[in-house]
C-alpha cells in the first residue's frame, strides 16, 4: 500500500500546483476568506455522493478525543491554513509563495518527530536545511522580484504560518486517518474547517465580500476548477496518501509543487523565472529528493 500512497501525494502534488495557478487568478477579485468559504461550500456536496459511490458508512467509534483532534486539524488545516495561504498568494504571487511552501516538510518532520516518535535521519536534516535554504535564497532580496519589502515580508509571514497550521493539521490526522474511511473523513473534516468561515456573514464587508465569490461571474473560470481541483480531488489524494505511507513521505513528495507552481506561474501568470528562483527551486527539489530517497 505504500505505492498507493507515494502514487497519491505526487498525483496531489501536480494538482495543487495547478489549483495555485487557478486560486492566484480568483484571488485578483475574491478576498482570501471569501475564496476559502466559495471552494469549500463547491467541495462538499461533491463529497456527500462520493462517500455513498465509495461505500463509506459512518462507523461510531471516535472517542470525545478523536473529534477534538479533527476539528482541531480542521480548522487548523482549512479555515486557518488555506485562509492565511491565499492571502500569501495574493501579496507575493504564486512563484514566490510556491518557495514559501517548502517549509511545509521540514514543519511536517518536526511535528511527526513530537506527536508521532518518527525519527528524523541525517538525511531527514540534510534535505530540511537544503529546503530551508531554498526559502532564505528567495527571500535574501525581494526587491528584486517587484514587490514592496512590506508586502514582501507580511506575505512570507503569512505563507510560513499557513504551512505551519497545514502541517499540524496533517499530522493530527494521521492516527485517526488510519481507521477511518478516508471520503467520509475528508467531508467531516472539510465541514469543519469550513464552519468558522461561515462568521464572514455577520458583518456587511463580510457578506459583499462572500456574494462577490458567489455571484456568477468571470472569476468562476478560475475559481470553479480551482476548488474542484484543490479541495475536492486534491484533499482526497492528499489523505490518501496521508494514509498510505508515512505522513513525512507524503509531505516531502507534495512538495514537488513547487517545481511545478513556478514552472506554471513563469509560463500563464508572466512570473519571472530568475536565476536566484531558478536555484531555489533545485535546493528545494534537491532537498525533497535527499528526503524520499536516501
Amino acid at each position: 500500500m505504500a505505492h498507493l500512497g507515494e502514487i497519491a501525494a505526487v498525483a496531489t502534488a501536480i494538482i495543487w500546483a495547478i489549483a495555485v495557478i487557478l486560486f492566484r487568478k480568483s484571488g485578483q477579485s475574491i478576498s482570501p476568506l471569501a475564496l476559502n468559504l466559495f471552494k469549500n461550500s463547491l467541495a462538499l456536496p461533491l463529497l456527500v455522493p462520493t462517500v455513498w459511490l465509495a461505500g463509506e458508512r459512518f462507523q461510531p467509534g471516535w472517542t470525545a478525543h478523536d473529534w477534538l483532534v479533527v476539528a482541531a486539524s480542521g480548522v487548523l488545516g482549512v479555515a486557518v491554513g488555506d485562509t492565511l495561504f491565499f492571502a500569501c498568494l495574493n501579496r507575493i504571487g504564486a512563484g514566490l509563495s510556491a518557495i514559501v511552501d517548502c517549509l511545509y516538510a521540514p514543519l511536517v518532520l518536526v511535528f511527526s518527530f513530537v506527536l508521532l516518535g518518527e525519527h528524523l535521519s541525517r538525511a531527514d536534516l540534510v534535505g530540511g536545511v537544503m529546503i530551508v535554504s531554498a526559502v532564505l535564497l528567495t527571500s535574501a532580496n525581494p526587491m528584486k522580484t517587484g514587490i514592496p519589502r512590506a508586502t514582501f515580508w507580511i506575505g512570507a509571514a503569512l505563507g510560513a504560518l499557513s504551512m505551519a497550521a497545514m502541517a499540524l493539521g496533517a499530522v493530527l490526522t494521521k492516527p485517526i486517518l488510519d481507521h477511518s474511511g478516508i471520503v467520509l473523513f475528508t467531508s467531516i473534516r472539510l465541514a469543519i474547517g469550513n464552519a468558522p468561515l461561515l462568521l464572514m456573514l455577520l458583518a456587511p464587508r463580510g457578506r459583499s465580500e462572500v456574494a462577490t465569490a458567489f455571484r456568477p461571474g468571470p472569476a468562476w473560470r478560475f475559481s470553479m476548477p480551482g476548488s474542484f481541483l484543490g479541495a475536492y480531488l486534491g484533499m482526497i489524494l492528499w489523505l490518501v496518501g496521508i494514509r498510505h505511507t508515512l505522513v513525512v513521505l507524503a509531505a516531502l513528495l507534495n512538495q514537488l509543487s513547487v517545481v511545478v507552481v513556478i514552472v506554471l506561474a513563469w509560463i500563464f501568470l508572466k512570473e519571472p523565472l530568475t536565476a536566484r528562483k531558478g536555484i531555489a527551486v533545485l535546493l528545494a527539489a534537491g532537498g525533497a529528493g535527499i528526503l524520499v530517497w536516501v
